[in-house]
């Protein structure tokens, strides 16, 4: 439709006080022309772009979307609302209108760069490439394309390519910070550590308040054959900018019990919840601590999720979606889930949180795992580790945190399910073959000197190595062969295996070598272990630091400590005399797999126990600190504790001694509330609590933080009284065919609730197994089945048709 001149005039007078940044009057001036005329598309999403700019993504996704209501070919529209919905990691519906953006206009390049990296995201990497290339045709001075088609070309393993599809674009790129972190990831991938680090701090340089390219830059130091100490300073910059940046971190936890002997609250940040290698080494520990000890939360902050998602799901007591909470909203949900100890399990890794811990949501953070080096942190309590991957007295003050060892190796193993049988290969008439299955980016220069050394020493063996850098980039690949023949190592002497998603047919490939050589200074981990498990001996270099570490306490935790080396000298040396010796290979490799099996790496029981000594260790030493802060402000050297309570939820009835909670004012009732909150009642508050069919109020989504609750507000050796109708019981009554359908009438109602009023309708139905598995879940230690209570005159003790039809538990915490 034509747009009266007036209207165009007020949309070039709201458009130029939006640019202006003047977005309050712009508000108003497009509020306005919606108001006016509610039919007119262009109004509705000129709203739209200034409601975005104002951070409130939700009503512009709803003007975006009424502007298409309307006129459902709007190039603008479709794209501009792609781009909120990809932040929302609904790729599918974005695609969808990027793609009837470009219907209408082929040459729309804002949209061909939006669609290419939803693309991206969704893996379709190819489709993703053609429309980054075809956004830099259309704007051949476009930093953002040039950029964008390097990330999908590093995505695809052509590392080459992207360095020189990169380069060719910089003098538009030099002052675009993500075109640096691109190119600086596709450098190191190369293994051209020195122009990656460069490409790194040159990022850094423009990041501005970004993080992502400071945590690239930090992660990147791991791989280099710097200090300790320099090392050090790149940590100890990033957490006092961080600290600048985020202000003074939260202190205040008095909400919070001290109580050493309560049951505590672990959370676990982490964006590798999935096929990942940090989900290789968790569910060991989670699946073992002591539930009545800890009650485990987890916080997904990825938007991408599998099958192993779904697996580690059920270790946790409660799961939280967090991928689309900023900082500051899940700051508020780890406070409001009240957590003790709160884990990062990322460091300076894809999808961490550290901004979040930064703030201090928990009283006290740790780091484990995800990252082999300090955080860098102020806030960081605490790094997970051992004594052989961080030995005592080395490095302490090249950290933020205060290491944590634990009596046995930090890692526990969890072997694939998808690994086939252990090959041999020992045959003295075969010539050698070492191998390793680690990222090209760890092949540091040291490391593959090394290995050209070996082969030299060891006539006719060969190298067999597989990482992103193999079929899939033959520059790439070229150039590493290059290498070694420039040291005097035939080509055909080293073979290059590209990336196999396959996993069985990926630890198959094990089969391929006799001697796996750890890379250095930055170690394999889940190689390693893999190589291990597949029956193949590894070989490793103890470096200085963490990183060049684990190598050493993987095999000092199987018995295997002869194959840790303290020098390159002696790192060429154990792997030739391993080649040298086809009997004690084979007698490791039919072997290998038992006693990785029986060794503490996959001891997940020895592992839990240690880690749950570590938790109660730290809350101890937390527990310690409030108790000198206290005496030091003129406090009681101990907590000063309130008379327990005894609390009657849901009761009328009044008895001395009890309190009782109910949802409506009356006689006798002392508190006015929703057993869906009991957010008044503090930790401890109660040693009794009695709750008679008012559980079964309760929505399925809500049970187990209602018994959490409950958990929470009874002190330890409190009881919980739990009568709820039985379904069971009631299932067995409906199908008896001695009763009348009146009497099946009053089953149903007992089954769903009298309904009189809002307050009586039922969400779930008990029977003894469930109950008792939502009860254990929250950490209740002991549950004993009565028929009555002898407390109080209510439905607890109601027969019906002969039968009890309540179930009653008497539950001790």
């Amino acid at each position: 439709m034509s747009i009266p001149e007036a209207i165009r005039n007020s949309i070039a007078a709201g458009e130029k006080l939006r640019d202006g940044d003047n977005l309050g009057e712009a508000l108003a001036v497009f509020s306005g022309i919606v108001s006016e005329f509610p039919s007119l598309a262009i109004g509705h999403y000129k709203l739209a772009t200034v409601l975005a700019r104002l951070d409130r993504v939700e009503e512009a996704e709803h003007a975006y979307r009424e502007a298409l209501r309307i006129d459902p070919k709007y190039p603008e529209a479709n794209n501009n609302l792609a781009v909120l919905l990809s932040a929302k990691a609904q790729w599918g519906e974005a695609e969808a209108h990027l793609r009837r953006g470009l219907a209408d206009r082929i040459d729309y390049y804002e949209a061909h760069l939006n669609l290419a990296d939803v693309l991206q995201k969704l893996g379709r990497l190819p489709e993703a490439l053609y429309h980054a290339r075809r956004a830099a045709q259309l704007v051949p001075s476009s930093s953002a394309a040039c950029e964008r088609g390097g990330s999908i070309l590093n995505s695809m393993g052509r590392m080459r390519d992207a360095v020189e599809y990169l380069q060719a674009g910089e003098n538009l790129s030099s002052e675009n910070c993500a075109y640096w972190t691109t190119l600086a990831v596709a450098l190191q991938g190369l293994g051209r550590h020195a122009a990656a680090d460069q490409a790194h701090m040159r990022a850094v340089e423009l990041a501005g308040t970004g993080f992502l390219p400071r945590m690239n830059y930090l992660y990147f130091s791991n791989y280099l054959p710097i200090s300790s100490q320099d090392l050090w300073r790149r940590h100890r910059e990033f957490g006092q900018w961080v600290r600048e940046l985020v202000g003074e971190p939260q202190s205040d936890f008095s909400e919070l019990s001290s109580d050493r002997n309560r049951r505590l609250r672990i959370g676990f940040v982490s964006g590798d919840l999935r096929l990942h290698s940090v989900a290789y080494f968790i569910p060991g520990v989670l699946g073992n601590l002591d539930r009545t000890q800890f009650q485990l939360f987890a916080y997904s902050v990825s938007h991408y999720q599998d099958e192993i998602t779904s697996r580690l799901r059920p270790l946790f007591n409660v799961w939280r979606e967090a991928a689309l909470l900023d900082h500051a909203a899940l700051f508020e949900q780890i406070r409001t889930d009240r957590i003790d100890i709160l884990i990062d399990l990322s460091g300076h890794t894809n999808d961490n949180r550290l901004m979040v811990f930064a703030r201090r949501p928990a009283p006290v953070q740790v780091s484990y795992l995800g990252y082999p080096n300090t955080t860098g942190l102020d806030t960081m309590d605490y790094r997970l580790t051992d004594a052989i991957a961080d030995p005592p007295g080395i490095d302490d003050e090249f950290h933020s945190e205060t290491r944590w060892r634990l009596d046995r190796c930090f890692l526990c193993y969890t072997a694939p399910d998808a690994a086939p049988a252990v090959a041999l290969r020992a045959d003295a008439a075969v010539p050698v073959v070492f191998g390793s299955f680690n990222s090209r980016a760890k092949y540091s220069d040291d490391c593959l000197s090394a290995w050209a050394r070996l082969l030299l020493r060891v006539p006719g063996s060969r190298l067999l190595l597989k990482s992103m850098v193999g079929n899939g980039d033959k520059e790439g690949r070229a150039e590493l062969i290059e290498w070694f023949v420039a040291r005097g190592i035939a080509a055909d002497r080293i073979e290059l295996l590209a990336r196999i998603e396959n996993k069985s047919e990926h630890l198959g490939s094990y089969s391929r070598i006799d001697i796996a050589l750890d890379t250095f200074p930055y170690n394999g981990t889940t190689t390693t272990c893999e190589a291990l498990w597949m029956g193949v001996p590894v070989v490793a270099l103890a470096g200085n630091r963490h990183a060049s570490r684990v190598g050493a306490s993987i095999l000092d935790a199987i018995g295997l400590t002869e194959f840790v080396s303290d020098s390159v000298d002696d790192y060429v040396a154990i792997a030739a005399a391993l080649a040298a010796d086809p009997a004690q290979r084979e007698e490791l490799r039919t072997t290998m797999r038992q006693r990785v099996l029986s060794s503490p790496l996959c001891d997940r029981l020895d592992m839990a126990r240690a880690m749950g000594t570590a938790l109660k260790g730290m809350w101890n030493r937390y527990c310690d600190m409030r108790q000198a802060e206290s005496i030091a402000d003129g406090g009681q050297s101990v907590e000063e504790e309130e008379e327990p309570i005894r609390l009657h939820i849901g009761g009328v009835q009044i008895k001395e001694g009890w309190k009782i909670l109910n949802v409506e004012a009356g006689e006798g009732v002392d508190f006015v509330g929703d057993v869906r909150d009991l957010s008044a009642f503090g930790d401890g508050c109660c040693s009794d609590i009695y709750a008679s069919h008012v559980l079964e109020h309760v929505g399925q989504a809500e049970v187990l933080p209602v018994f959490n609750e409950l958990h929470r507000m009874l002190r330890v050796g409190g009881k919980l009284y739990v009568s709820v109708p039985d379904l069971e019981m009631l299932s067995w009554l409906f199908l008896s065919p001695a009763l009348d359908s009146a009497a099946k009438f009053n089953v149903m109602r007992m089954m769903f609730g009298g309904q009189t009023t809002p307050h009586d309708f039922h969400q779930i139905g008990y029977c003894f197994d469930f109950l008792v598995d939502y009860l254990r879940d929250v950490g209740f230690a002991g549950v004993e089945h009565v028929e009555s209570f002898g407390l109080f005159n209510d439905t607890s003790e109601f027969v019906f048709a002969g039968q009890r039809i309540s179930l009653n538990l008497i539950v001790t915490k």
